[in-house]
């Protein structure tokens, strides 16, 4: 959902600005792992990409 996309966004920038702005990771090959965890800690599910 948007909500969870702009947290992720939100995450990403704080320790890559550069990378933050679209035009700089065209055409979005950049590898890259999320973990989302739910709010008691526990792993609900790993996104991997160009990995």
């Amino acid at each position: 959902n948007d909500g969870l996309l702009n947290m992720v966004e939100m995450a990403f920038r704080a320790y890559d600005p550069c990378h933050a702005c679209g035009t700089h990771t065209l055409p979005g090959n950049m590898p890259i792992i999320v973990y989302i965890y739910d709010t008691s800690g526990k792993l609900l599910n790993v996104v991997r990409h160009n990995l």
